[in-house]
């Protein structure tokens, strides 16, 4: 710390404690007691506490965290994705008519009534708040807070998202983005809360687990677990998102995969005209790292096809105009040099078809 900058410090504290005011610190005792169980959002895959998740444009957050919102109030489960005991939702949201087009499908595709939704999902449009302005919306939607018969069930807060809810100057910087998840946590004291951002462009192409959000690294340091969406196959814009653990102070989970497909529905406009709308539906289900990895060579696989096959037809071509098949070495450098990269156990398998199918092209020349 720079000596301006202790400076200042001391005197901000001299300055407090002429004004008579010292927030004091609260002594935590520890090791008195039996230990503490977790406590989940989505039972034994997403911790209540708060939590920053991340992702690229256009791979689905809002749709995936939506959908865990209704998990997490209860209102939905699928196979291995669900809580015990429900808690309420507050989502501040960028756009709400996505949000509202999104519960608009979870209804229809699962029937749920719509009184349980208004009683346990609360929707408020995004505004860029300071911790006045959030205080206020805890205090403000504090009946969302319910007693379970045993203690009291303190309601999930998404904050969708960060740069739509918060004023900031420069999100690169790391006391600005220590400010905005401190104002989030003074304002929402035992509330769950889940900061959704971007993720940083310089990460795009890296591997889920390796991705960070975007801006300052204060953002993800000042949470308590951290989740990155992305595609589970990068190269595949209409395959499946999923959530990843990247941080957690519990256990990494398995993690969630989301199938998104869209559904048309003929309305009436205010003109009185017929239209179609679109609206999203979200199944979700638990997946692996090596389930991807499957999903990814598969897809890989398929796309190389139409190359595997004009590399086979071109060699057999090649064979038939010199007389002969080449020795598995000669074939494999000749395919390199009319440009065609593979990788090694590729280029053997694609040798050894043409030679069996210029091999029976010989044995039935004449037939």
């Amino acid at each position: 710390m720079s000596q301006s900058n202790i400076v200042r410090s001391l005197e901000s504290i001299r300055e407090a404690t002429e004004s008579g005011y010292v927030e004091p610190y609260e002594r935590i005792l520890m090791g008195h007691s039996k230990l503490k169980p977790w406590e989940w959002a989505v039972d034994d895959l997403v911790l209540f506490n708060v939590a920053m998740i991340s992702g690229w444009r256009a791979v689905g957050k809002t749709s995936l965290i939506t959908t865990l919102a209704f998990v997490t109030a209860g209102l939905l489960e699928f196979d291995g994705i669900k809580t015990k005991r429900w808690r309420r939702v507050l989502i501040s949201t960028e756009d709400p008519e996505q949000i509202d087009r999104i519960i608009y499908g979870i209804k229809k595709r699962h029937r749920i009534n719509h009184d349980d939704i208004d009683d346990r999902i609360a929707v408020v449009p995004a505004r860029r708040g300071t911790l006045v302005d959030f205080t206020r919306l805890a205090n403000q939607f504090q009946h969302l807070v319910h007693h379970d018969g045993v203690k009291d069930r303190y309601p999930l807060f998404i904050d969708d998202t960060l740069s739509a809810n918060h004023k900031m100057s420069d999100e690169n910087n790391n006391a600005a983005g220590a400010d905005v998840v401190d104002v989030l946590k003074k304002a929402f004291p035992r509330w769950g809360i889940w900061c959704v951002h971007h993720i940083a462009k310089e990460n795009r192409n890296q591997k889920a687990e390796n991705q960070t959000s975007r801006g300052a690294g204060s953002f993800e340091g000042n949470t308590q677990a951290t989740y990155v969406i992305a595609r589970q196959n990068p190269d595949d814009k209409h395959s499946d998102s999923f959530m990843t653990t990247t941080k957690t102070r519990g256990r990494l989970n398995l993690e969630i995969g989301c199938r998104l497909r869209w559904e048309t529905e003929e309305i009436e406009d205010d003109y009185g005209e017929t239209v179609a709308c679109d609206y999203p539906i979200c199944d979700l289900y638990l997946t692996d790292s090596e389930e991807r990895e499957k999903l990814v060579a598969e897809y890989k696989e398929t796309q190389n096809e139409p190359m595997k096959s004009k590399c086979i037809d071109l060699l057999v071509c090649h064979f038939t105009q010199i007389g002969k098949s080449l020795p598995q070495k000669d074939a494999k450098q000749w395919l390199r040099d009319q440009g065609y990269k593979a990788s090694n156990a590729r280029l053997i398998a694609m040798v050894n078809e043409a030679k069996r199918v210029y091999e029976y092209q010989v044995a039935t020349q004449g037939e």
